[in-house]
């Protein structure tokens, strides 16, 4: 279980034998020590611990030390238990003169202590933890508490801490003297612990748990109970003055302060009362107060009533303090230096200038913009002038604007009761049932000239956190020394703050441009780095040219590639059409051709001139028409006529053809368009597949009529047929010349954005058999 250098021997224990075995050279032999396990106590061993010619060897139950002289001789201590403790020693160590006990209770695991005081009443285990083992970094002057459920805890300065259990610590008028004391019990103890027990140069009990407040003023010490007040001088007791009949004086008792022959005692909810020393009477001062809080600045009382506010006390009476620009109201503490109060809210600072029997705001600052991670919960002044702060586990030095001077860790253990700087400048710390005792001067951070890491990114944007980290080999240097940065320009500087871990964040507040980062640790310097901060890309100029210009480059490529593909399209259309027109081209020439070479072959010669004529110029009208997009209405129908001249020519010997066309006066036909030459294979297929081969009873006509239909314009064409002439066989026999029509159709309504349509196979309207085609031109 553990090990000890003894005597120049190692010694061993075992667990759960219980035997203490000594080291030969080559192996572990068990001694006549082991003996001292006697039956009887059933107590097991489970640490030892070497301290000059004592062997100390703890277990279940007790504590065995043993002293060697001419023979060994065994001092059993049996630890207090009762049928629901059982403490038993886990580990022993030893700092300078005193040994350090971990104890546990084996019955309440949750209940434990670290002392230095073994013999303890039981009730001493409460609301402590079961601590197993210990450490100490003699380097930092630490004690490292190991626990069973809670973790470790710290324990600094523990070379300047003394044990004082229940007891609460006031101060004397002697350095090396210090009053323990509790409702029941008042003794003045040395401060010089010898390992066990202090001397104890006064004792005395007060009956009834009536002891509250002990105050030194001067040369005199004021005990202040329920019923009485007494002073203290040169170690004897004496009464001020019996009160028991005036129990309003001498209830609940909590400061007292000295002004030249006068003393002012405070109580919870009394008012102020003054003592004349030389006439020995009380008199009552002003209302009654809650839970007063007092503080001493100059030859005035500055007190704190809880939910009231402040008020002044001197040699003119009370003043309550009516302050309108702040709520004074409820604060968490304040303190006085010279003139002026401090006072501390929510981890904020607010000063006043005490002027007359009022307060003149002067400033406020916030703790955690000057130093990250720390939550103030007392602030205090010093004999000189410094202004101190004190959280739970550490303490600063606060200067002017905000400066912090100085910090000291003092553990992770919880500090429950505001600490105090006595009449010798000394700050007295109670925390976890001991008292440390630190001179002023010993609070200063001590510089390390060891080397640092330090990992700074060297580019930044704005409104981006970045974080410095800071490593150290040494625990308390990297996570408990007070350190700074400072970012700033050659001219400026933009930023400042003090932190004690290891990281801290870069703002993100700063703009674009060059600093310095300079590092500095316990008031040392230890490095200086550049950093370059950038615009965001959504605030860099360049960023956003540069966006403008992708964005146009790809709109035009948008553009060009809907131009071209517009380009193509409109290419196409017109290789379409150029096609139609080649079809109808060759189709009408051969016919033309074939009837001027029918009339040159029947020596009809005025004829075949008046034909090639007619033909020239409707080929040229033709050829013309083929290059326009559209035409209007009328000079299709020109055309049309034209067109039919040459065509009667073919069949007048033959076959009697008429024509007629119908047009609503309404209609303005120079102003409806429509694709050329579109009408000449719809008239062609009514002439051919139906007016020519008609041997019905009705005229051999065709009609073309232009009518109003709606908003638009309704143009048919009508032709007689046979009964026995089914649609499809015409549908067939014309079939190429409606496609090219239809395509023609097709190909303008997508250039023009216009509706056109054609339908064919209607039956005729102006013939009893016939056929019908509609264009309906919207």
């Amino acid at each position: 279980m553990d090990v000890a250098y003894f005597k120049n021997k190692i010694f061993l224990i075992t667990y759960p034998r219980s035997s203490i075995l000594m080291f030969n050279g080559k192996s572990f032999q068990e001694t006549p020590l082991t003996k001292l396990n006697n039956p009887v106590y059933t107590e097991n061993f489970l640490t030892l611990l070497a301290k000059g010619d004592t062997l100390i060897i703890g277990g279940d139950h007790i504590c065995n030390l043993l002293i060697i002289k001419d023979k060994p001789v065994v001092k059993r201590i049996r630890l207090n238990y009762s049928f629901y403790t059982n403490p038993a020693i886990w580990d022993l160590i030893k700092i300078g003169n005193r040994v350090f006990y971990a104890i546990g209770n084996t019955h309440q695991e949750d209940q434990g202590v670290t002392t230095t005081t073994i013999n303890q009443p039981i009730n001493y285990f409460s609301n402590r933890y079961y601590t197993k083992c210990l450490f100490y970094d003699s380097t930092n002057d630490c004690l490292y508490i190991g626990t069973k459920h809670r973790g470790v805890f710290i324990q600094k300065n523990i070379s300047k801490s003394f044990e004082i259990g229940d007891f609460i610590v006031a101060e004397t008028n002697q350095k090396n003297e210090l009053f323990y004391y509790n409702n029941s019990t008042l003794k003045i103890n040395t401060t010089i612990n010898t390992g066990n027990n202090n001397p104890i140069l006064l004792s005395k009990t007060y009956p009834n748990s009536s002891l509250r407040k002990i105050k030194t003023i001067g040369d005199t010490s004021y005990i202040m109970s329920i019923q009485r007040i007494d002073y203290i001088i040169d170690k004897n007791i004496k009464p001020v003055q019996d009160l028991s009949n005036n129990y309003k004086v001498g209830r609940f008792f909590n400061d007292c302060f000295r002004q030249g022959n006068d003393i002012y005692f405070f109580s919870y909810y009394n008012s102020a009362w003054l003592l004349d020393l030389n006439k020995k009477k009380y008199n009552s001062i002003g209302t009654a107060n809650l839970i007063p809080k007092v503080e001493k600045s100059g030859n005035k009382l500055i007190c704190f009533n809880e939910g009231k506010g402040f008020k002044i006390y001197d040699n003119l009476g009370e003043h309550i303090i009516k302050d309108n620009e702040a709520d004074l109201n409820n604060i968490d503490d304040f303190t006085c230096s010279n003139d002026t109060v401090y006072v501390l809210l929510n981890n904020k600072i607010s000063a006043y200038k005490i002027k007359g029997y009022s307060f003149q705001f002067l400033t406020t600052y916030t703790i955690e913009e000057s130093i990250t991670d720390f939550k103030a919960n007392w602030i205090f002044c010093s004999q000189t002038a410094g202004l101190y702060l004190i959280s739970n586990d550490a303490l600063i030095k606060w200067g002017n604007n905000g400066q912090i001077l100085l910090y000291h860790y003092l553990g992770n253990r919880s500090i429950a009761k505001k600490p105090v700087f006595d009449i010798f400048n000394r700050l007295l710390i109670s925390a976890g049932g001991t008292i440390t005792i630190l001179e002023e001067k010993q609070l200063a951070s001590i510089p390390t000239r060891s080397k640092y890491e330090i990992d700074i990114p060297e580019q930044l944007t704005e409104q981006n956190n970045g974080i410095i980290e800071i490593h150290h080999p040494n625990y308390f240097i990297q996570n408990h020394s007070l350190k700074k940065v400072t970012i700033k320009s050659p001219t400026q500087i933009f930023f400042q703050k003090w932190f004690t871990g290891s990281t801290i964040e870069i703002p993100p507040n700063l703009k674009a441009g060059q600093y310095e980062i300079l590092l500095s640790a316990n008031n040392e310097h230890i490095a200086n780095r550049f950093i370059k901060i950038t615009l965001p890309l959504s605030r860099n100029p360049l960023f956003f040219i540069g966006i403008g210009i992708l964005l146009i480059v790809f709109l035009f490529l948008i553009f060009k590639l809907k131009y071209n593909e517009k380009i193509y399209a409109k290419r196409i259309v017109d290789n379409k059409i150029d096609m139609l027109n080649k079809n109808l081209n060759p189709h009408f020439v051969f016919n033309s051709l074939n009837l001027i070479y029918n009339n040159i072959l029947t020596e009809n010669k005025e004829a075949a001139l008046g034909v090639l004529l007619k033909f020239s110029k409707l080929q040229r009208n033709f050829l013309e028409r083929s290059k326009e997009k559209h035409v209007t209405l009328s000079t299709e129908l020109l055309f049309i006529k034209s067109y039919l001249d040459i065509e009667f020519l073919r069949y007048a010997k033959d076959i009697s053809v008429g024509y007629q066309e119908n047009i609503d006066p309404v209609i303005n036909l120079e102003k409806i368009s429509i694709p050329p030459n579109i009408l000449q294979p719809l008239i062609e297929n009514s002439l051919k597949y139906g007016a020519i081969g008609y041997e019905g009873p009705e005229e051999k006509n065709i009609i073309l009529e232009v009518i109003k239909k709606g908003d638009g314009v309704l143009l048919s064409i009508e032709n007689p047929k046979d009964k026995n002439h089914s649609t499809q066989s015409t549908i067939n026999g014309f079939g190429m010349g409606l496609a090219i029509v239809n395509e023609r159709i097709k190909l303008f309504n997508q250039e023009m954005s216009t509706t056109y349509q054609l339908r064919h196979g209607l039956p005729a309207s102006k013939f009893k058999m016939g056929y019908r085609v509609e264009l309906h031109i919207e």
